[in-house]
C-alpha cells in the first residue's frame, strides 16, 4: 500500500520540479494514481492559490496528466479578475 504524502510534500515535489525545468505527472507526484485522482485537484488548487497569494506564479502547472503531458482542464478555471504573479520560472522558488 502507497504511503499518502501531505500537501506540505507536495508542494516541495512541486517546487523541486520547478526548480529542474521540468514536469511531473500526477500520479509520480502522490505515488499512485488513486491518490492523485481523490486528492489532486483540491490539494493543487490551494497550493496555487497559497503561491499566488506570496506572488509567485502558480506552481501545480508542473504537474500534468500522464496521458495528454499537460495540466487538468480545471487549472484554466483560474478566476478571470486574478491578475497573473509573474512568469514562471525556475528562480521563482529559491
Amino acid at each position: 500500500m502507497p504511503v499518502k504524502i501531505t500537501i506540505d510534500e507536495v508542494r516541495e515535489r512541486l517546487i523541486a520540479t520547478a526548480r529542474a525545468g521540468t514536469v511531473i505527472t500526477y500520479s509520480d507526484l502522490y505515488g499512485d494514481r488513486y491518490q492523485a485522482r481523490a486528492r489532486s485537484s483540491r490539494e493543487l488548487g490551494l497550493i496555487s492559490m497559497k503561491e499566488h497569494g506570496a506572488g509567485r506564479p502558480l506552481l501545480s502547472v508542473v504537474a500534468v496528466s500522464k496521458e495528454t503531458s499537460r495540466p487538468k482542464e480545471g487549472l484554466w478555471d483560474w478566476p478571470s479578475n486574478t491578475t497573473p504573479a509573474k512568469p514562471i520560472g525556475r528562480c521563482a522558488w529559491r
